[in-house]
């Protein structure tokens, strides 16, 4: 009889533990996120150091999820609180599992370019800005070969804008939406009709570089814009939200 309650305390004893280290797997996975964002922005590691980092987040997650889920349903009877230490790791890791597979989700859906233009033959260029990418950003040219008919397929609404405004009043209104947008303003130079400027993300703090281009032809006045992002091969579709973002406020 001893023997046999040794053996019951002995098993629902390593049942406990099963539990108890499934949630401290799922409450890892989760700091893992603000870890990697936190450590990126303050310059403890480079990018691809944070994004091993979410993967590896990513795979504990999804690990601890369906550990937990076995053990939720294999104990709901035989041992109620290692079930519900379980179901509470579930809950747990499945808040990585949402953020990061909405992140996968989206960068499935767009393609992976990271340089949108309104003018894919003729793309504004910047000048200023060049300067201030630094050697491990993105190349800021736009190679029309590679990435013009991906751009064509996935955002067929980015185009040239046309107004009947002056060119120095679209200038001037260009202006007053990068301010009202928050963007950083960088150089400007109305005799050419151009402006650039920055804007960085909040949560990671990623820049990407935006250049306006205001030219005058046929009676009306066309607006070009361009973004681009200094990281990452996919921009996850931020860079046409951007452009859309402008022309929908100008308008």
């Amino acid at each position: 009889m001893s023997l046999s309650n040794n053996t019951s305390s002995i098993q629902n004893s390593s049942e406990a533990i099963s539990g108890t280290w499934l949630k401290r797997l799922a409450i890892l996975s989760l700091l893992i996120l603000p870890l990697s964002v936190m450590g990126y922005r303050i310059g403890l590691y480079n990018f691809p150091i944070a994004l091993i980092m979410l993967a590896t987040s990513l795979l504990v997650a999804a690990i601890t999820f369906f550990g937990s889920l076995v053990i939720n349903l294999k104990h709901r009877n035989s041992n109620p609180s290692n079930s519900k230490q379980a179901q509470l790791a579930m809950y747990i890791s499945l808040v990585s599992l949402l953020f990061l597979g909405s992140q996968i989700v989206t960068a499935k859906s767009v393609p992976r370019i990271h340089n949108i233009s309104t003018d894919m033959v003729d793309p504004p260029q910047f000048s200023e800005i060049v300067t201030l990418r630094g050697s491990d950003s993105n190349p800021h040219t736009y190679n029309a070969n590679e990435i013009a008919e991906l751009q064509k397929a996935a955002y067929p609404k980015i185009k040239t804008l046309s107004v009947q405004e002056s060119p120095g009043d679209a200038f001037n209104k260009s202006l007053l939406l990068i301010d009202e947008l928050g963007w950083d303003l960088v150089s400007t130079n109305q005799q050419l009709g151009i402006i650039e400027a920055s804007q960085t993300s909040k949560l990671w703090g990623f820049t990407d570089d935006v250049v306006i281009r205001i030219t005058e032809g046929n009676g009306k006045t066309d607006i070009d814009l361009r973004s681009v992002s200094r990281v990452g091969r996919s921009d996850l579709g931020a860079n046409a939200k951007r452009i859309q973002r402008f022309f929908d406020a100008y308008r």
